[in-house]
């Protein structure tokens, strides 16, 4: 054979192999090194759309001037005792509810870890990062005829939550806020008060809290165990500007939210209880594409855990926070 014909011939079968070879390779999901813009808002308008509808409850009232039961349909009662010397408006000036043509009352439920990412929620104390179990929080709001209001300097609401799995070494906490972010819990020094009551002739059973501040309200106590550093790491392109990292603790009412150190590249929180069994949720968003990581873990010592996240259609990963 002559060398011009080998020559094409182990051209051919060259070709041939490396066709075969780039056909038979294996998808594999790449995390390209470009600038992506912020998408902060575009994860945090999703997390908005896991909260159920139901969730919500608005009751407008009108004239009102007795003590009165809002009973929500899942049965949260909040109880106003003597309306008219219960609230005060923005300029500290006392508003009789009798007074308002649409007195409104929002009551915003949180039923479970689902309802807690879509709400921006989290239960670490606040400034003391330590982690809270839950066993209930609600929202309480309060306008009259649009203007919000609070309540008067020692006055409190009766608010009951029911609850299935009820402890009676609960506290009460109130939520703290910087502007619309969520800060985290402080407690009041009161307790959170079990409870029993009947709504629509069925008996419930849950937690009585006696705020003396409109806002977030929970009924928790401290997650007590030893602690240590938990990290997570993602591709270079998920940082603080694309991605939202969550640790959610199994069989506790518990979420931590870690945030972005640019030093180490990875999302941490530095007060995770050692041994409990977790979920690790990271949420990003690379231009138009949404990606999820989904890790269960136990923690340790100083634990960093590289998750690989897999894109996800937009409606499907809301599906999947849904189902939390």
């Amino acid at each position: 054979m002559s060398r011009l014909l080998l020559t094409v011939k182990y051209a051919l079968l060259g070709a041939l192999f490396l066709t075969g070879a780039w056909n038979c390779r294996k998808d594999v999901e790449e995390f390209r090194p470009y600038s992506y813009e912020p998408s902060q808002s575009s994860i945090q308008n999703l997390l908005g759309q896991v909260a159920a509808p139901a969730a919500v409850s608005t009751f407008i009232l009108k004239g009102v001037g007795q003590d009165t039961t809002l009973t929500t349909a899942s049965g949260v009662r909040v109880v106003l005792t003597d309306p008219d010397e219960l609230f005060v408006n923005a300029d500290n000036q006392t508003v009789a509810a009798s007074t308002c043509q649409n007195l409104q009352i929002e009551i915003i439920e949180v039923p479970d870890k689902g309802d807690l990412l879509g709400q921006g929620l989290h239960t670490a104390m606040y400034p003391d990062g330590q982690l809270l179990e839950t066993g209930a929080i609600v929202h309480v709001q309060a306008s009259c005829d649009g203007a919000p209001l609070q309540l008067l300097p020692n006055r409190e609401l009766k608010v009951q939550v029911p609850a299935n799995a009820l402890n009676n070494d609960l506290l009460a906490y109130n939520g703290q806020l910087q502007g619309a972010a969520f800060l985290g819990w402080q407690a009041t020094g009161d307790a959170a008060y079990l409870a029993e009551w009947v709504t629509n002739g069925t008996t419930r059973h849950g937690y009585e809290l006696y705020p003396s501040q409109l806002g977030w309200i929970s009924a928790g106590r401290p997650v007590t165990e030893q602690t240590s550093g938990f990290c997570v790491k993602l591709p270079s392109a998920m940082t603080g500007e694309t991605a939202q990292v969550f640790v959610v603790f199994k069989g506790l009412s518990t979420v931590a939210t870690l945030v972005y150190d640019a030093g180490s590249q990875s999302f941490c929180f530095d007060q995770a209880p050692i041994g409990y069994p977790v979920q690790v949720l990271t949420i990003s968003k690379l231009g138009e594409q949404y990606w999820l990581g989904n890790q269960e873990t136990e923690i340790g010592t100083n634990t960093v855990l590289q998750v690989e996240p897999h894109k996800m259609t937009e409606a499907a990963l809301l599906e999947y926070l849904k189902n939390l």
